[in-house]
């Protein structure tokens, strides 16, 4: 099953070093996405209203694609 991760530094529930593990370890891992925003959260993927911009549109994309 391809996986697509989607991460951002501030997010307290990722740790950027989880996050690089499981890329290094899961087998299928299509899209490794850090968010480009330093503030950005684990909260602010469901409730930032840039969250469409950063996060959900390339979600949308990736999915059509598919």
């Amino acid at each position: 099953m391809p996986v697509a991760l989607f991460w951002s530094e501030n997010d307290w529930l990722a740790d950027p070093k989880d996050v690089e593990y499981i890329s290094n370890n899961l087998p299928n891992v299509v899209v490794n996405y850090k968010v480009p925003l330093p503030e950005f959260n684990h909260v602010d993927f469901i409730w930032a209203i840039d969250a469409k911009t950063l996060v959900f549109d390339k979600i949308l994309s990736l999915l059509s694609d598919n």
